[in-house]
């Protein structure tokens, strides 16, 4: 398996991408730099 990170976004709803871009793209620079 590879890497992961598990985080709560709280306030959003299932569609993170489009609820919460940049909450979701900080997630993701997050997830690549472990």
């Amino acid at each position: 398996t590879g890497k992961y990170s598990h985080q709560i976004l709280n306030g959003i709803g299932h569609d993170v991408p489009q609820e919460a871009p940049q909450q979701y793209a900080d997630a993701i620079v997050a997830v690549t730099s472990l």
